[in-house]
């Protein structure tokens, strides 16, 4: 018997504290496609729904296409982009549909609407009916909600961070409801909730205990009845009143199965809560002299002011830090609007003063007068080459490559991850020629600029993705919460 299935992707790591929000425009600058405009050949490899639409084309089944609004990350998603993606996804369901297949984040946020992964797949049920599956893979660094537990049957999460798994986890979820389809496993879910967040620098595969606790769910998985098994570190920037850190279990018809391993891997977080919460990171002009001082070229990330964790990508914490070091062949990029314009429209060659940053005096995207010469006018397209974004587009907008001294620092008008070198090589930059490089990212950045350097530092910056979540003021988040509050 051949199955119809309805595809379709929505992944935005929504921060709450970022200014702005995140438009149907925004999307449609790294692919927005709908309906029959989206196609298999236009996804990246790398890719969770590239990997599940290749399962159903191995199967023969007929696969409707709903949407694929894909971001990475950004402010809180408009009412406008919610209610199109929403749409687009439940009016293509009848009767004649099978299952699901959905490739979410799972840490949006939207106008007027918290969870609206967990709304989404509500509405689905609601349209699909109680007995066919629905199958979801996500972000690890997902927050998990009853919405998306009570309506999904099968959940699937990356086991990797820096995040290198996204076929594996596609492929997962796809495997698992051609089973259920075909009668040959009934999927039972089970999450395990723990009351705390945390910053996502001790997220990584290479450290312990999250490496142990990302092992802990492959082990899971040879064991009898269990089909899945994920570890959930919530996007901790997102003041939403179901904050937490989690692990989702699947099991072949066995809830107490589903339930045990579950539980084991949230206790075991339970007991090292402390170790994910400490602080031990140094500001940013120590980093960088530490970084200076270093095997070169070396990597700076500013913790703070991470595109990929929903910030714009502001910050002058390194150009304040830099101006002292003028002579040494420092790299940067600040999202400044009106500066970029002004350099954009400037002659090359040709000195400016120009501010950068707009931001009061000691904020993490402080006002910065500079005297600097334009060097570049670049075309602007990023391709990126880190495993979270392989084979993605971003752009940097109106932009120009500035010069102080040996300083150079990418000015430009739309957010872009900075999670590997392409910025620069699209400003045209060759990665060898650097001393220090900056990145913006608490982990990813490390697979992303690994053919280049070895050296790599964190910074503890202020901004909107701050490694001290004490910094930020969450007017939603529960409570008792780790670490704000002692828990026991």
């Amino acid at each position: 018997m051949s199955h119809k299935i309805l595809v379709g992707q929505f992944l935005l790591e929504a921060n709450t504290f970022a200014p702005g929000q995140t438009n149907l425009s925004d999307f449609e600058k790294t692919g927005l496609w709908i309906g029959n405009d989206l196609k298999r050949k236009k996804l990246p490899e790398e890719d969770e729904l590239a990997a599940a639409w290749d399962i159903f084309q191995e199967k023969e089944y007929e696969i409707v296409p709903s949407i694929r609004a894909w971001i990475g990350a950004g402010p809180t998603l408009s009412r406008e982009a919610f209610n199109l993606i929403e749409e687009e996804i439940t009016k293509r369901i009848d009767r004649s549909v099978s299952g699901v297949f959905l490739s979410l984040h799972g840490a949006a946020a939207a106008e007027g609407e918290d969870d609206p992964e967990g709304y989404v797949l509500q509405k689905i049920r609601n349209a699909l009916g109680p007995e066919k599956p629905i199958a979801v893979s996500l972000d690890c660094h997902a927050g998990i909600t009853p919405l998306m537990i009570n309506n999904a049957d099968i959940i699937t999460g990356y086991r990797t961070v820096p995040h290198t798994d996204l076929r594996r986890t596609g492929k997962q979820a796809a495997n698992l409801l051609c089973l259920t389809l075909d009668n040959i496993i009934q999927p039972v879910i089970y999450a395990s909730y723990k009351p705390m967040i945390g910053p996502a620098h001790r997220q990584d595969n290479e450290y312990e205990p999250f490496g142990t606790l990302m092992e802990m769910c492959e082990k899971a998985e040879r064991k009898k009845h269990i089909l899945s098994a994920s570890f959930f570190p919530s996007h901790p920037w997102r003041d939403v009143s179901e904050l937490s850190w989690s692990s989702v279990v699947v099991a072949n018809k066995k809830n107490k199965a589903a339930k045990k391993e579950a539980k084991k891997i949230t206790d075991y977080l339970w007991e090292f809560k402390d170790t994910f919460t400490e602080i031990e990171l140094e500001t940013m002009e120590k980093t960088l002299h530490l970084a200076l001082n270093s095997e070169l070229p070396s990597v700076v990330a500013d913790a703070g002011d991470s595109p990929s964790g929903g910030s714009l990508g502001d910050s002058t914490e390194l150009l304040r830090s830099s101006l002292k070091h003028r002579n040494r062949h420092i790299w940067m990029t600040i999202l400044d609007r009106g500066a970029a314009k002004i350099a954009s429209e400037t002659k090359l060659n040709e000195e400016i003063r120009i501010n950068l940053g707009t931001g009061k005096p000691k904020s993490f995207n402080e006002k910065t007068e500079v005297t600097a010469k334009v060097l570049l006018h670049p075309e602007g397209t990023v391709r990126y080459e880190a495993s979270l974004a392989e084979g993605k587009i971003g752009h940097l907008g109106k932009c120009a490559l500035l010069g102080i001294g040996n300083l150079r620092i990418i000015v430009h008008d739309q957010p872009i991850m900075l999670i590997d070198a392409s910025p620069y090589k699209s400003a045209g930059l060759d990665p060898e020629n650097a001393e220090v490089i900056q990145a913006k990212s608490h982990v990813t950045f490390r697979s992303g600029f690994k053919k280049i350097s070895r050296s790599f530092f964190v910074a503890n910056t202020p901004g909107p993705t701050p490694i001290d979540l004490k910094q930020l003021e969450y007017a939603k988040r529960p409570i008792p919460l780790h670490p704000f509050e002692i828990i026991n």
